[in-house]
């Protein structure tokens, strides 16, 4: 059984919004700290697409948006540090 694309942009939003936060957190300092910005970006574009389209799992969608733009923000404060230390 297929779902409708915004639920599946809802579920991808969430998964990338997780995994951009633990990019950022667990590799702050590391090489491996920039997969978190094309995941963040992923998670924001994909959960406010799904909320656009009307889907059914606003919670999701929203917590994908809420994880990308903190996971995000933090990347950009610790890479703003890094540059003044």
């Amino acid at each position: 059984m297929e779902g409708r694309p915004s639920e599946d942009r809802a579920i991808v939003a969430l998964i990338a919004g997780i995994v951009a936060l633990m990019f950022t957190w667990f590799h702050a300092g590391g090489p491996l700290s920039i997969v978190s910005v094309p995941a963040a970006v992923t998670a924001v574009a994909a959960g406010v697409s799904a909320l656009r389209r009307g889907s059914t799992r606003v919670g999701l969608a929203t917590a994908g948006v809420v994880l990308g733009t903190i996971a995000l923000c933090s990347w950009l404060l610790i890479k703003g540090l890094a540059l003044l230390f």
